[in-house]
């Protein structure tokens, strides 16, 4: 009873948790099928982009792995295939145009989803970028985070996964 008269419910979380548990069938094939969550290489140098980025893919469901620039990504590459990327222009070394040409040109790379996530907001950078391969666009300057998962689920979800 409440101090102010009112009778309250109290309820016991593990009590709930092993009443709901006994309800569920027994089978086999409820044990065993565990999901890998689809992957994204985030190539930026910007540690705010990233963490970003992070909490967007992160919260919609993706595994979030990120490279710094161009040649830290073509090392993680190397090694293993996220199932998309999303590249940075703007960084040292070399930059997202030509990052997105090699990996266009590579056999084994050009299947990866790739979307330019950009500062370079305008007509002729957006077209530089799909020029060189790139499958979506987006700016950052007032992301919207729901049309960028909108680009990444059409690109990724429906496909195959990509050859390790």
């Amino acid at each position: 009873m409440r101090s102010s008269g009112e009778i309250g419910i109290i309820l016991e979380p593990s009590a709930l948790v092993a009443a709901a548990d006994a309800q569920r069938p027994r089978t086999e094939a409820r044990a065993t099928r565990r999901v890998t969550p689809p992957t994204v290489l985030v190539v930026d140098d910007s540690q705010t982009t990233q963490e970003m980025l992070r909490g967007i893919l992160g919260a919609a469901g993706y595994a979030v792995e990120i490279a710094s620039d161009a040649a830290e990504a073509l090392g993680v590459l190397s090694e293993r295939r996220p199932h998309a990327m999303i590249v940075d222009i703007a960084m040292p070394g070399m930059d997202g145009f030509e990052l997105t040409r090699r990996l266009k040109a590579d056999p084994g790379l050009r299947r990866i989803p790739l979307i330019i996530l950009s500062a370079l907001s305008s007509d002729e950078d957006r077209r530089r970028g799909l020029e060189a391969g790139a499958d979506a666009y987006a700016v950052k300057a007032g992301l919207d985070g729901a049309g960028l998962l909108r680009q990444l689920d059409a690109l990724v979800r429906p496909g195959e996964s990509p050859e390790p």
